[in-house]
C-alpha cells in the first residue's frame, strides 16, 4: 500500500473535489459531499492495488439510493469474481460496497456516453489499471490517473474548438476516433469481411452517437444537441447552436457498406443531399446544414465515388451524387473506415 503524506493526501482531495464539482453540476440530484469521497475512495483503491490490478478494465456506476441492499465491499478479489461472471458494470455506494452488476457491450465510449446518459448517472470508466475517466449524463467531466494527479487528459480527447470550426471538428473526429478500429469505436461487426455492426444499436445510431459525444465534448461556446424534432417531421440526427449568435448548424450522419442485414451504396448519398436540402428550405435560419458519411465499402468503391470538390486517401468533400447537388449552404463528407488498426497496416 502506498504510504501518503498529508501534502499528497490534500492533493488528492483537492483534485476529486474538483471532478465531484463538476459531476454535480450536470446530476444536481447527486450529493457533492457522498461523490467526493466516492472518487477519492476509488482513486484510492486503484493505486493501493495497482500491482495487482495489473491493466483490469471495468466500469463503476455510482449509486447513492437506497433502492439496493449493499453486499460486499469492493476488494480485488471480488472485483475479480463479479467481472468473472461477464458483467463489465460493477454497481457501488459511497463506501465502495458493491450494490449490484450491469453490462454494455463494450466499454467503447459510443457505448459508454449513452448509457451514462440513459440513465442519468456517473460512471467511471477505468482502463489501464489506473487511468479514470468519469461521465455524468453522458458527457465526460473528468480525467483522472491514479498514480499522476496532475497529469495531462488522455490521449483520446484531443482538442477543443469554437462551435462555428465544427467542420473542422468532424475531421479531427474522424482521424481520431473513427478511421482505424479501436477502443475509441466500436462499428465494425466483422472487420475481415468489413461487415458494419448493427445490435444492439442500430448501425447508423453507433456512427452518431460517437460523432455527437465528440462534438459535444470538443466544441466550446456550442450546445450540441441530438436527434432534434424542430426541423421536419423526421429529426435531425445533431444540432449545433452558438453561445450568443443566432447561428446554428445541422449535420445529417449517413454509413455505406453492408451491415449484415442491408446494404448502401450511392443512393445513400443522394438520400441525404436530399435531406440536407430540405433541412435547408424549411428553415432558413440555419447556417449550414453538413451530410456526414462513413464508407465501409471496399477501397475500389470509395475511390470511384465522383464529384468531389476535394479528396484525400482517407476522406472526400462532395458536392453532387446521382443528380442531387448540395444547395449553397450545404456541405457533404465521406469518410472511408480502415478495417485493420494503424499498427496491423504498418507490419
Amino acid at each position: 500500500m502506498f504510504r501518503k503524506s498529508p501534502q499528497i493526501n490534500a492533493a488528492i482531495s483537492a483534485v476529486c473535489r474538483d471532478a465531484a464539482t463538476k459531476v454535480v453540476l450536470e446530476l444536481p440530484e447527486l450529493e457533492h459531499d457522498l461523490v467526493s469521497p466516492c472518487l477519492e475512495r476509488v482513486h484510492d483503491f486503484l493505486r493501493n492495488n495497482q500491482r495487482d490490478l495489473g491493466a483490469m478494465e471495468c466500469i463503476f456506476k455510482l449509486d447513492f439510493s437506497g433502492a439496493d441492499i449493499a453486499q460486499e465491499d469492493l476488494t480485488v478479489s471480488s472485483l475479480c469474481q463479479n467481472l468473472g461472471t461477464g458483467a463489465n458494470i460493477i454497481i457501488i455506494d459511497e463506501n465502495l460496497k458493491i450494490k449490484g452488476l450491469d453490462s454494455i457491450p463494450s466499454t467503447a465510449l459510443s457505448e459508454l456516453s449513452p448509457y451514462s446518459k440513459s440513465q442519468a448517472c456517473c460512471i467511471i470508466h477505468v482502463f489501464s489499471g489506473v487511468e479514470m475517466v468519469i461521465y455524468a449524463n453522458g458527457l465526460i467531466k473528468s480525467e483522472l490517473n491514479a498514480l499522476h494527479l496532475y497529469r495531462g487528459p488522455v490521449t483520446h480527447k484531443k482538442t477543443a474548438r469554437h462551435g462555428n470550426d465544427y467542420i473542422l471538428s468532424i475531421l479531427e473526429h474522424y482521424q481520431n476516433r473513427i478511421r482505424y478500429p479501436g477502443i475509441s469505436s466500436d462499428h465494425w461487426g466483422n472487420r475481415r469481411n468489413r461487415i458494419l455492426r448493427n445490435s444492439p444499436k442500430k448501425t447508423e445510431k453507433i456512427f452518431h452517437d460517437n460523432l455527437w459525444n465528440w462534438l459535444e465534448e470538443n466544441l466550446d461556446y456550442a450546445v450540441v444537441s441530438g436527434n432534434v424534432g424542430k426541423v421536419t417531421g423526421d429529426e435531425t440526427d445533431i444540432e449545433i447552436s452558438i453561445h450568443g449568435e443566432p447561428r446554428f448548424y445541422i449535420i445529417e450522419v449517413k454509413w455505406l457498406g453492408t451491415n449484415g442485414h442491408s446494404e448502401h451504396s450511392e443512393p445513400r448519398l443522394r438520400d441525404g443531399i436530399t435531406q440536407v436540402k430540405e433541412y435547408l428550405e424549411r428553415d432558413p435560419a440555419a447556417s449550414e446544414a453538413c451530410l456526414v458519411a462513413y464508407d465501409g465499402r471496399d477501397i475500389e468503391k470509395f475511390e470511384a465515388l465522383g464529384c468531389c470538390n476535394y479528396e484525400t486517401g482517407q476522406w472526400k468533400e462532395i458536392r453532387t451524387c446521382q443528380n442531387a447537388e448540395l444547395p449553397p449552404r450545404g456541405k457533404g463528407f465521406v469518410f472511408y473506415l480502415e478495417s485493420q488498426s494503424a499498427s496491423e497496416k504498418r507490419i
